[in-house]
């Protein structure tokens, strides 16, 4: 794509998000009613990339809707039965699972150790420790990474709390800062990441909508990811294929 391509695609992506943050903040919430209308617009010849079918929808058979919770009386136990220990400043898993060296009389579910298993061969045992901050609402000095998985530590506490995602948070942000400025280019919001002050006026927007639009957290999560993954795709295309040579 040229330049003069570039600048439609920002100005569609631009127009879709405007149309269903209009439609949720001044319409009564209605998600298939917001999805409908939305597919039905005309987004300057870029219909069928910024449409939302279900290849933008976060797929339930592969990752379904968490509904179960785990609070801080889960973590105090987990402490407890010494497969949870506090150091540096944050409540990590125990050593002894990885060295299969179990207290007497403790045995590790064979559930634990697979779930184990899989975030450290991930690299990610230490991300633990931010959930569960966010799980005991405990203060945290984190980055935006971190923010993120001390956020999703709170909604499994409290399934009301929103849940952070990168497609949400971009159209947020396009979206909050076309409101104040509609010469904007949209091209950082592609680049950059969020900051935990990006977090928190996502948080504030969510539990707002819900609260005065009697909506559905699950809802509004699920049409702005599905819009923020739109978004991303179509803006794909303005990149330049890599030349095989």
């Amino acid at each position: 794509m040229n330049e003069l391509d570039k600048s439609k695609v920002l100005e569609a992506i631009k127009e879709c998000v405007s149309f269903v943050f209009g439609k949720i903040e001044k319409e009564p919430f209605d998600k298939e009613k917001i999805i409908e209308a939305y597919n039905e617009h005309q987004f300057d010849g870029f219909d069928d990339d910024l449409k939302l079918d279900s290849s933008k929808f976060i797929d339930r058979k592969k990752i379904p809707k968490i509904k179960f919770t785990i609070t801080s009386k889960d973590i105090e136990e987990l402490k407890s039965d010494g497969l949870l220990v506090e150091k540096d400043g944050g409540t990590f898993f125990s050593p002894f699972i990885a060295n299969a060296e179990f207290p007497v009389g403790k045995k590790v579910d064979p559930l634990i150790r697979l779930m184990y298993a899989v975030l450290w061969k991930n690299g990610d045992l230490l991300k633990v420790s931010r959930i569960i901050s966010g799980i005991t609402k405990t203060p945290a000095d984190l980055n935006p990474q971190g923010f993120v998985f001390q956020q999703f530590g709170k909604f499994l506490a409290d399934p009301g709390e929103p849940i952070i995602d990168q497609h949400v948070m971009r159209v947020f942000k396009i979206y909050k800062t076309w409101q104040t400025n509609h010469d904007v280019d949209l091209e950082p919001f592609f680049k950059k990441g969020m900051t935990n002050s990006d977090a928190n006026a996502y948080i504030a927007w969510v539990k707002d909508i819900v609260h005065n639009k009697n909506a559905s957290r699950d809802d509004i999560d699920e049409i702005l990811f599905a819009l923020g993954k739109a978004a991303k795709k179509l803006w794909q295309k303005t990149k330049p294929k890599n030349k095989v040579g």
